[in-house]
């Protein structure tokens, strides 16, 4: 069937704005304003995308199940964990190499045993230099060295010797730490990878590390204690902690949005009877 033989909104109706779905199929204002002031500090609720998909695949799911004959209550419950462990393994899977990478370079002896008074950020930055520069990472080192690991992840270009690749070199490995830091320390203080022999999805749960009122407290004034260790300057020690309340936050958003797609299919959705199905009148006039 075409397109312009359905009655399916089109792609820029009201239907697909935040609380289209109905007012309530919408996630609380307070978090509105935490997703804001953590993820885009300075800028309006308008200025952001919705996201919305999440509320509108949400409900569909859950009005599936209810039409199989799920228990509505128990149908939301299983759409809030489903978006849990979705939420999970995005975040796993963009963390893992880069946390990998953090750790295997703390325990780098270069890293390790580093003079006094040079940071993390510091000898890492320059050893990796010194090896792009001295082209001392062949194809064996990529997977033996952590430093010539990081080069080969970042992009960096074969050869330095021009002042712009140079540069361009330094730039990839200094934007990349940020990125870095904060995956090996998210996966060090949350529940994520591999726990006892067993493979589970990253998780809001914390269970080592600093605690989340240190966390906040570092995020959000000017107060000058590092909380992250592992010979990192404190400039780097904030930058990680606000990108983790990102992480966060994002399992905060994502699941209430879920929660509120779930909760307006169990008002609206009812068992079909067996056999039958609501895809039978799905888009038809």
């Amino acid at each position: 069937m075409v397109y312009s033989q359905t009655v399916c909104p089109s792609q820029y109706a009201d239907f697909y704005v935040a609380g289209g779905l109905s007012k309530t199929s919408d996630i609380a204002d307070d978090l509105k304003k935490k997703i804001l002031s953590i993820q885009y500090p300075g800028k309006k609720a308008v200025q952001i995308a919705a996201k919305n998909y999440h509320v509108m695949g949400a409900a569909f799911m859950t009005c599936q199940m209810i039409e199989a004959g799920l228990n509505p209550l128990l149908a939301i419950q299983v759409e809030s964990m489903a978006a849990n462990l979705y939420r999970g393994i995005r975040l796993c899977q963009s963390i893992e190499i880069p946390g990998n990478l953090f750790w295997d370079l703390q325990r780098h002896r270069e890293v390790a045993f580093r003079p006094f008074g040079k940071t993390f950020e510091e000898i890492v930055l320059e050893k990796a230099m010194d090896r792009a520069r001295n082209k001392k990472c062949s194809v064996k080192d990529t997977r033996t060295d952590a430093l010539c690991r990081l080069l080969k992840v970042v992009g960096a270009p074969a050869d330095i010797s021009r002042p712009q690749m140079e540069k361009r070199t330094q730039d990839l490995l200094t934007n990349y730490m940020d990125e870095m830091i904060a995956s090996g320390l998210y996966a060090s203080w949350h529940i994520s990878g591999e726990v006892a022999g067993i493979s589970l999805p990253c998780s809001q749960a914390q269970l080592w590390g600093p605690h989340p009122f240190l966390q906040w407290l570092i995020s959000n004034t000017e107060v000058h204690v590092n909380i992250c260790g592992n010979g990192l300057t404190m400039d780097a020690c904030r930058k990680a902690v606000k990108k983790i309340r990102s992480w966060e936050v994002d399992f905060d958003w994502t699941v209430s949005q879920h929660v509120a797609g779930a909760r307006f299919a169990a008002k609206v959705c009812k068992q079909y009877p067996e056999g039958r199905s609501s895809f039978e009148a799905f888009c038809n006039k």
